[in-house]
């Protein structure tokens, strides 16, 4: 696996756990995220999202997703896609199981 790899799985985790653990309300049109485990998961997260500190930012951090944003959606949509065209495309032909069996 290449570093790029590693960095793309790194992200869609943070993200899947992120989207799962998210607090949803009918009146926002985002997701707002409040990590559990700490600053240093918090640190973890903003480093691999390469997320920036904002102004007047709410202590414990608290992130927002904005997935119907086209650009943010289409950037994820492309991780996932470049991990399952390249990397899981060699995994799987290294493995022997075909490729369509793990999508």
């Amino acid at each position: 696996m290449s570093d790029n790899d590693r960095d793309d799985l790194k992200a869609i985790y943070h993200l899947r756990n992120a989207i799962a653990h998210c607090h949803v309300s009918i009146g926002r049109d985002y997701l707002l995220y409040r990590p559990a485990r700490g600053a240093k998961v918090e640190q973890e997260i903003a480093n691999t999202l390469g997320l920036k500190p904002v102004p007047d930012q709410a202590n414990p951090t608290m992130m927002t997703m904005r997935l119907y944003r086209d650009a943010e959606y289409l950037h994820e949509f492309g991780r996932i896609q470049r991990l399952d065209e390249q990397c899981f495309k060699v995994i799987a032909a290294a493995l022997g199981v075909p490729h369509g069996r793990i999508r």
